[in-house]
């Protein structure tokens, strides 16, 4: 098999994939929630395109908005901070001024990133017949943005293939897929696993607000990203956990009492069915994805 990249102006059409069906996160809700912000990531790709670093922050903001655990700062206040405090305005954005950042917006984290890698490969398989595949590979951070110490750092990689078939002259009789939209899709593929690992920080956390026998209905739905056969935990909270210098408050006693298995989703709303017993379980209940 032989290998050649493709021609860069097909990668150009990721910057409107990556945009397309992005929109400004709602406010959040009130409430003790952990406040992050994502900055603008640094495109550091072989593709010079500040917007694709713009593009792919949104998409990770618009899906961390579906985590009711976290207060996402809206992105124009967080770029307003960056300018005034002259902090930088992408992913070169260092723990030193994450702190800085933090403590200016009372930020718990901040997520900075790069672009390291977004391109495509055809692959020759069988003469007439060719693969290519699309990657964007990307390079993440979380911070600790109430001390600046790095919580996590690792690479995500996002990657679609498609085939097709050419005649004896090289002309495409057939393909399988367009371009931008596998840019896009390998791109959100990327974000996904970095989503998976914030989310791993504070786990999705929602109520019980109807029980009916073995269903449990709960107050998380589509729009929070659950799906069914997803699990999660049902558990009550107890005495107030403080800080025994600080007296801040650090979180509360958590008891499990049951776990359920999500069988039906509606856009605000889903039933889960308890796995082993019911009993005690009641509307107030917290859950929080397993």
């Amino acid at each position: 098999m032989t290998k050649k990249p493709l021609s860069l102006v097909l990668i150009g059409f990721f910057l409107f994939s990556c945009l397309l069906g992005v929109f400004s996160p709602s406010p959040a809700m009130a409430g003790a929630k952990k406040r992050i912000g994502v900055v603008d990531f640094e495109n550091a790709s072989q593709i010079s395109d500040r917007a694709m670093g713009r593009g792919i922050s949104d998409i990770l903001v618009n899906e961390l908005v579906k985590n009711k655990s976290y207060q996402v700062v809206e992105r124009e206040q967080l770029r307003a901070v960056l300018a005034e405090q002259r902090l930088g305005a992408t992913g070169a954005v260092n723990p030193a001024t994450a702190a800085q950042l933090g403590q200016l917006l009372g930020l718990d984290y901040l997520v900075v990133g790069k672009i390291v890698e977004a391109g495509a490969q055809q692959i020759n398989l069988f003469g007439l017949a060719t693969q290519t595949e699309v990657k964007v590979v990307l390079s993440v951070r979380m911070i600790d943005a109430t001390t600046g110490n790095i919580l996590w750092a690792e690479q995500s990689e996002g990657s679609v293939k498609m085939g097709a078939l050419n005649d004896k002259d090289g002309r495409t009789i057939f393909a399988q897929g367009q371009s931008n939209s596998a840019f896009s899709e390998a791109a959100r593929k990327a974000v996904a696993k970095v989503v998976d690992k914030i989310n791993e920080m504070n786990p999705l956390e929602g109520f019980v607000v109807q029980v009916s026998g073995r269903k449990v209905y709960i107050d998380l739905g589509r729009e929070q990203g659950v799906q069914p056969g997803q699990s999660y935990v049902v558990f009550r909270e107890g005495n107030v956990i403080t800080h025994p210098v600080t007296g801040k408050i650090l979180g509360a006693e958590k008891y499990d009492i049951a776990t359920i298995k999500i069988v039906s989703v509606d856009n605000d709303m889903s039933i889960g069915e308890v796995q082993g017993s019911a009993l005690g379980l009641q509307a107030g209940d917290k859950i929080r994805k397993k």
